[in-house]
């Protein structure tokens, strides 16, 4: 056995020599076949070599890559949600009309929304942007309003479309109630099918192109079924559209920045492109304004990151032309001009009010931009800090740089008088960054307020008071609003009347209170009476920051003997004054709140049969108040914000609270019972509600009875037929509107009456409406409650409902006025003959 393993283990060992002779053999005879090529042999493997390890390490990188988990490599969203994308020479587009006024608009362009619920740039009427086809950039984004406006803008804005611009529309609530043929040919020249049958409430998107050589145009409209309640359905268009062939034609412009600046005697930019304005901005977006001297045909131009977005003939005309520009993203998200000459400052004043601390707001005025630019107005633009709108003048040019929230005045603002002349130019060049850094003002416009910043460290380490207390803020004045251009009101009595104001626990909420007064024009100081408990210095100091008075109050833990131990106070303080104004804590005093008690305290010395007049309606809400200049007589208690005359305070409240006046002036004193005296209101209040939840005995009703209310906002609204308020005027105004009305039948209103839906009022605007109905006795309100639901009313908790006129509840309700009348009321017998009452039997009945 072991001879046979010692053989096979010798064979083996010989096997491998003659394997490892022959491998070196083979060697030694290739090396010498060619030794002068080795190097070259050499340099050819090290590349192959090298090569391999890089196609290694590529194919390496390349797994590791496809390794990753798939969250690390998010995929970039779909434009506008369209799938699959749009090819390079197509843009995504996705336009949505409104929905009733619950869902608002959206256009989206290029992945870009640029109206929609996040943009907070979206209004009733015709939302529309306007795109370049070329660049693609946004050239304008508005909105035309074109149920309580006519649609002259609309015109302006459509004739200056250019060829190569794409209009993207989206409707909201109403977009063709004021539509005229006019507006609807110049849409229908974009390619609209639809827009000449667009009617009321109807929803509508649509993508038109000026010119010849652009994407078809796409349409969708929903039409709203006249005499019912429901609005049509959204409209939609989405998907891939061809992006145009030929070149926009170049917007030719005389003057501008080049005509002034430069000294050149025609001519503006020529382009979109305002590149050779803009300063290069290392760090941030550049933008470039400029205003000048109309007699010299300067237009006003502003130029946000190398675009025109106002110009003249694009947007920039007479007033303040203003673009607004979100800070993250440098998106222009509005761009729209104010007649501050001629049709006031409401809508800019609405504007500024919805802003937030990201937007940055840029200003250029032409022509003529003060005329109309209220007081409240330049209060909210030196909010954005500029320190010289307080300062603008005839014929001025200004243009101005701001953002909410910043810290001190804006470094970007320049002014130039304009005297008897116009104003001469002016510019600005800035890059910015998504935060406005403000400068310390220098000079005696805003000299430190130590008294403020001191009041501020002692009362604000939690951060109670807000922006009140916020960095440079708090060293600032806080002056009077002077009457500026109220001067019809010069020397009226109601900048002798005292108003109080009570300050209990939500001192935050005063510092609100009483910063809407200090805005008021022509506001006196010492008539405000700042009342509370006399055991707390806080309100006292506050007040005095104002330079309001304070008075002291006893202590006590229930609003109502604050409010009589106040009364007792402010007449004997002012023992010649026949009246006092009374304005709750929680409140904010709206635009025109001092102008409304202006016109109407004189009805007070001209008719006994009046309690009192009041700034807040009770039945104020949304879709029920919609005429600032009408006023009302009502039967009810009022709220707040009301006149006291000292009569009445004398013989039938002093001493009498425990029976009189237990509750809160909105729950009505004297049991609801005004001995046949009225309380005169306005449709729109003047007053706003502003309080917090959980801070008063009665919150649960607060929460229900206060939001979603109207209020003015225009500083310069003028009450109409004031005289008419008078107890025997009044009458034949209410006999002159029922005789001159159309009375509703039954059968007209029975969808509502029986299913409790909002009334479908009719088509027509700007009409009286009268609907009559049955009661068993003066106090049965059976038909007229069924009848409220129907318009949307509040209900008090005991049943009650307010605003009623002996019997007659007058309101105005989707752009027209009604008054309902009971069978009980003296005015039941204006009832035309062939109309029949609602009644609770029959409420189909025609």
């Amino acid at each position: 056995m072991w001879g046979r393993r010692r053989s096979g283990i010798a064979r083996a060992v010989v096997l491998l020599v003659v394997v490892v002779v022959v491998y070196h053999g083979a060697k030694f005879y290739m090396d010498s076949l060619d030794r002068p090529t080795q190097p070259e042999v050499k340099r050819v493997e090290q590349q192959q070599t090298e090569a391999g390890s890089q196609q290694v390490l590529a194919d390496a990188e390349e797994k590791k890559e496809q390794l990753k988990p798939q969250a690390d490599i998010p995929p970039d969203p779909p434009k506008c949600g369209i799938q699959p994308p749009c090819s390079k020479d197509q843009f995504a587009f996705a336009i949505s009309s409104g929905q009733a006024q619950r869902v608002g608009p959206r256009i989206c362009f290029d992945g870009k929304d640029l109206v929609s619920d996040d943009t907070h740039n979206a209004g009733r009427g015709m939302n529309i942007v306007v795109i370049d086809g070329q660049s693609k950039e946004v050239y304008a984004v508005d909105t035309f309003d074109l149920y309580d406006h006519d649609d002259a803008e609309l015109i302006k804005f459509l004739q200056n479309r250019k060829d190569g611009q794409l209009v993207l529309v989206a409707s909201y609530d109403d977009a063709a109630y004021k539509l005229t043929e006019e507006s609807r040919d110049l849409l229908t020249a974009l390619g609209s099918r639809h827009i000449a049958d667009l009617k009321f409430r109807d929803s509508w998107a649509f993508l038109g192109y000026k010119g010849s050589k652009g994407p078809p145009p796409q349409e969708e409209v929903h039409h709203h079924v006249e005499g019912q309640d429901e609005w049509p359905q959204q409209a939609e268009i989405r998907g891939c559209a061809p992006l145009p062939i030929a070149a926009a034609v170049q917007e030719q412009q005389p003057g501008g920045a080049r005509a002034a600046v430069q000294e050149q005697q025609a001519g503006g930019a020529g382009e979109d492109s305002c590149a050779m304005y803009t300063t290069h901005c290392d760090a941030g977006y550049p933008v470039y304004l400029f205003a000048g001297d109309k007699s010299k045909n300067h237009w006003p131009e502003i130029c946000v990151n190398g675009q025109y977005v106002i110009r003249g003939g694009k947007i920039g005309w007479r007033g303040l032309n203003v673009v607004v520009v979100d800070g993250r993203t440098f998106q222009v998200t509005q761009a729209k001009n104010f007649d501050t000459y001629e049709k006031g400052s409401s809508d800019l004043e609405d504007l500024i009010w919805k802003l937030d601390e990201t937007s940055l707001v840029l200003i250029a005025t032409y022509d003529e931009a003060s005329r109309s630019l209220s007081s409240y107005a330049r209060s909210l633009l030196t909010d954005l800090g500029s320190s010289k709108v307080k300062d603008l003048g005839f014929r001025d040019s200004w243009i101005f740089i701001g953002q909410k929230g910043i810290v001190g005045v804006s470094p970007h603002e320049k002014h130039e008088k304009g005297g008897g002349n116009f104003g001469g130019a002016v510019e600005i060049k800035a890059c910015l960054a998504e935060k406005l850094a403000g400068q310390k003002q220098v000079g005696p416009d805003r000299t430190t307020n130590s008294q403020r910043a001191a009041f501020c460290q002692t009362y604000s380490q939690g951060g109670d008071y807000g922006d009140f207390c916020t960095g440079e803020n708090q060293k600032e004045f806080l002056p009077p609003a002077p009457l500026g251009d109220q001067q019809d009101l010069k020397d009226n009595a109601v900048f002798s009347t005292p108003i109080m104001v009570i300050a209990r626990t939500a001192l935050n909420l005063v510092q609100q209170t009483l910063e809407s007064l200090r805005l008021q024009p022509g506001i006196n100081p010492k008539m405000v009476q700042v009342m509370s408990d006399g055991s707390f210095d806080e309100p006292h100091k506050l007040a005095d920051l104002y330079g309001f008075q304070w008075q002291s109050l006893q202590p006590t833990t229930k609003y109502v003997y604050q409010m009589h131990h106040a009364m007792t106070r402010v007449f004997d303080t002012f023992k010649n004054s026949k009246y006092a104004i009374l304005l709750d804590e929680g409140f904010r005093a709206r635009p025109g709140f001092l102008r409304f008690f202006a016109q109407t305290l004189p009805l007070l010395d001209q008719d006994e049969s009046l309690f009192s007049v009041s700034a807040w309606n009770h039945n104020g809400f949304e879709g029920l108040s919609q005429d600032a200049s009408l006023l009302y007589r009502t039967e009810d208690f009022p709220a707040t914000g009301w006149v006291l005359r000292r009569s009445v305070w004398e013989s039938e409240v002093k001493g009498k609270e425990a029976t009189c006046c237990m509750v809160f002036p909105w729950h009505g004193w004297f049991g609801g019972d005004l001995k046949g005296r009225e309380v005169v209101v306005p449709d729109v209040s003047r007053v706003e509600y502003i309080v917090k939840e959980g801070l008063f005995e009665d919150d649960s009703f607060r929460q229900r009875y206060f939001p979603g209310r109207s209020s003015n906002s225009e500083p310069l609204q003028d009450a109409s037929g004031v005289q008419k308020l008078s107890r025997d005027l009044y009458e034949e105004e209410v006999k002159r509107l029922l005789s001159s009305g159309a009375a509703l039948q039954p059968s007209e209103l029975s969808a509502c009456l029986k299913q409790q839906e909002h009334f479908a009022g009719p088509a027509e605007k700007g009409k009286v409406f009268t609907v009559y109905f049955e009661q068993e006795n003066p106090t049965d309100r059976r038909v007229l409650w069924k009848l409220a639901g129907c318009f949307g009313f509040f209900t008090m908790d005991n049943g009650n409902l307010r605003g009623l006129h002996k019997n007659m509840l007058r309101f105005t309700y989707d752009g027209n006025q009604y008054l309902l009348v009971g069978s009980q009321s003296p005015y039941y017998s204006l009832k035309p003959p062939d109309r029949v009452p609602v009644s609770l039997l029959q409420p189909e009945a025609s």
